[in-house]
């Protein structure tokens, strides 16, 4: 049995879920698929060639990333088996998992399992701390866990989970550009900046500019990728919202919660 593991994932936290519970099936693997990468999310048919595909995304605002959409509808069931993962940041998860289940039902996949994790939220810095660091030990240690389950599930008579799925509302198309409201990246220390382009190959709306590194403001949904990926401290978060919303996720930063899955 063949398998794949299919991500989004800006700032990692998505792919090391996914890989884990991967790892755990051993079965026989195809290489990963990042669709972090804008080039990558063109590619008609993804997955075509795996018995069974992981599927994770991260979580913006309660939903998954509107321009992964497009990917997902270009992919074939063929009656096989998926498994979507959501990754939020410790705030909620929203509908972001019932919209995979949706559009990979749609697309005449059938549901294996399903869960959500938790990583490290793109807004967190020295002043913000949400979900430092995830995911952590336990929750790599719970992601295998989870594949083992599935692995077993898979060896029985396995049925579809009956979780039901829920249509993205086409309507907020784009929504998670709304994150510009909340905050600005800022290129505070240029001087320190060695041109080694980690934040330019890693930005998953090309919002970067390729002579100046300065961001395009309308390309950039503020996952914040270019700030956790440089070693150098050239950029930094600037919190915009109000005082009482930054309150909010600051109410978020003393609850750990923890990852859920269906089998």
């Amino acid at each position: 049995m063949m398998t794949q593991t299919i991500f989004f994932s800006p700032t990692n936290s998505t792919l090391k879920i996914t890989t884990t519970i991967a790892d755990a099936f051993k079965f026989e693997k195809l290489p990963d698929f990042n669709l972090t990468f804008p080039s990558k999310r063109k590619i008609e048919n993804i997955g075509a060639k795996a018995d069974i595909l992981i599927f994770g995304a991260p979580v913006y605002a309660g939903k998954i990333p509107s321009m992964i959409i497009p990917a997902i509808k270009n992919m074939i069931g063929r009656n096989r088996w998926i498994i979507p993962i959501a990754i939020y940041g410790n705030v909620r998860v929203g509908n972001a998992l019932s919209e995979m289940i949706y559009l990979f039902r749609e697309q005449g996949f059938r549901i294996l399992a399903a869960g959500s994790f938790i990583g490290e939220h793109s807004f967190t810095d020295n002043d913000l701390k949400l979900a430092v660091n995830r995911p952590d030990y336990d929750d790599l240690k719970i992601a295998r866990e989870f594949g083992v389950k599935i692995r077993e599930k898979l060896e029985s008579d396995p049925k579809e989970i009956d979780m039901l799925g829920q249509k993205p509302d086409i309507s907020e198309a784009n929504f998670e550009y709304k994150a510009r409201n909340l905050i600005k990246i800022i290129r505070v220390h240029g001087e320190k900046c060695n041109r080694c382009m980690g934040c330019w190959s890693i930005c998953p709306t090309e919002a970067i500019d390729m002579d100046t590194l300065e961001i395009h403001e309308e390309k950039c949904f503020r996952c914040c990728a270019c700030v956790k990926c440089c070693n150098f401290n050239v950029r930094e978060i600037d919190f915009t919202m109000a005082p009482e919303m930054k309150e909010k996720f600051m109410e978020f930063s003393k609850i750990r919660k923890e990852p859920e899955f269906f089998l």
